[in-house]
């Protein structure tokens, strides 16, 4: 009986979805026409992250802004809940307000997320792929947060800007944390996935 349970779980395992580290990368910088679009790159990768398939996403990005415009956190999520086909909840104002402590808390948990904030503020080397964009007061900027380190002192960050074999890099949490926005309330500009519950 015991070796009957014993398989039976290891067959539930194996056949169980399981996160094989970051997902697919996705650059902004190959977009023909050109246009920006780091929101909706860091967006299609949280929706491979959590599972979904993003085959429309240009098109729902597309119709959620002009390219000139770029979106606000609710229309990239409004995007994102299109085809997820749900309500996708973000920070702030969106029914899952998250403090910078808590989002990293969600990290630890498991979960990836979009996060918002000023790109020349996460600093060199960080900023090489446009170190001109990173100069400007209007440096709003999206990157994806795939998990923590183990030590819980860096993050594996996803940065659309990259490039030529670029894939994603660990980044000190503390050049992440002055990288992002904050509401005046505390709650930073994030759409962060709750970690699938365990089969």
């Amino acid at each position: 009986m015991r070796v009957l349970l014993s398989v039976l779980f290891l067959s539930l395992a194996l056949a169980s979805p399981v996160a094989a580290g970051p997902p697919r990368f996705v650059t902004e910088t190959d977009v023909d026409p050109p246009w920006t679009g780091c929101a909706f790159a860091a967006g299609a990768m949280w929706l491979d992250d959590i599972g979904e398939p993003a085959v429309r996403w240009q098109t729902v990005a597309r119709r959620a802004s002009s390219p000139q415009n770029g979106a606000t956190i609710g229309e990239i999520a409004e995007a994102l809940g299109d085809l997820a086909d749900r309500r996708i909840r973000y920070s702030p104002g969106g029914g899952d307000d998250l403090t910078w402590r808590a989002l990293v808390e969600r990290l630890r948990d498991g979960a990836g997320a979009v996060l918002f904030g000023s790109y020349g503020k996460i600093g060199e080397p960080y900023i090489r792929w446009d170190r001109r964009f990173a100069a400007r007061d209007d440096d709003g900027h999206a990157v994806f947060l795939d998990r923590l380190s183990a030590d819980g002192e860096k993050v594996f960050l996803m940065d659309p800007l990259g490039r030529g074999g670029y894939r994603g890099e660990w980044v000190p949490l503390k050049r992440v944390a002055a990288f992002a926005w904050r509401h005046p309330d505390g709650f930073v500009f994030a759409i962060a996935a709750r970690p699938a519950p365990p089969p």
